[in-house]
């Protein structure tokens, strides 16, 4: 797990030549990742296992904080603090001046893990939207195939859209060149788009792209799923 940083200036001191470290991550895993990750690595068991074991550890912790108490696992450390400040010794807590925090810190094995890591500098970047993965709902299709105006979620970092913007959208590249964009977007969020794979598409193989604006940039960027995508040739309209 190597660890990407690059030095920017600092927003605080822009009259010194000081220097900040920014770790470049290369993606944001989820829920959804972590499940795929455990299903990976344990063909034995089955999504519904894997999640209500999931839910259940979430209850758990939820539980124990409810409760008063501090949560000290092998992966994360969990206290409630309190902010504000208390006029005197006498003073009570009071919600319009005073806010309970959740402090979370790694645990054993994470901090094991971070200490036997190395960073590597790079040159700064500007971001740019990164597709992660592809993932339809139809059970009876293989992975990376689709079929016209079924759902679709592309999940990643970086990917949400300007619907205002012409330019801006998800995109389907033909063989031959054409291009197909996405007018039916269901959610737009930097780490999952969900949307409806157009009507009408003929089956063939297709490059799927995004392209966006990140943050306050006004440059357009773009980034092109690293799987052909296919559309089944048995259900697709020609």
């Amino acid at each position: 797990m190597p660890i990407r940083f690059a030095l920017y200036r600092n927003p605080f001191k822009k009259n010194k030549e000081e220097r900040v470290a920014r770790v470049l991550h290369r993606a944001c895993a989820g829920d959804e990742e972590v499940v795929k990750m455990i299903l990976l690595r344990n063909s034995g068991l089955t999504r519904s296992e894997v999640m209500a074991v999931l839910e259940e550890y979430t209850v758990a912790l939820e539980y124990l904080l409810k409760d008063g108490q501090s949560v000290h696992t092998s992966l994360i450390k969990l206290e409630a603090s309190i902010k504000g400040k208390f006029r005197d010794e006498n003073d009570r807590f009071d919600p319009k001046r005073h806010k309970v925090c959740l402090n979370a810190s790694p645990g054993k094995r994470l901090r094991k893990l971070l200490d036997r890591e190395k960073a590597y500098r790079q040159e700064p970047s500007s971001p740019q939207p990164y597709i992660e993965g592809f993932q339809h709902f139809d059970s009876q299709l293989p992975a990376h195939h689709f079929l016209p105006g079924i759902p679709v979620r592309l999940s990643g970092s970086y990917l949400k859209i300007n619907p205002e913007k012409e330019d801006e959208g998800i995109y389907l590249k033909a063989a031959n060149n054409k291009l197909w964009k996405i007018s039916q977007l269901v959610t737009n969020f930097p780490g999952e788009l969900l949307f409806m794979m157009p009507e009408g598409m003929p089956a063939g193989t297709y490059q799927l792209e995004v392209r966006c604006r990140v943050g306050n940039s006004t440059e357009l960027r773009s980034d092109t799923y690293r799987h052909a995508l296919i559309c089944s040739p048995s259900a697709a309209s020609e």
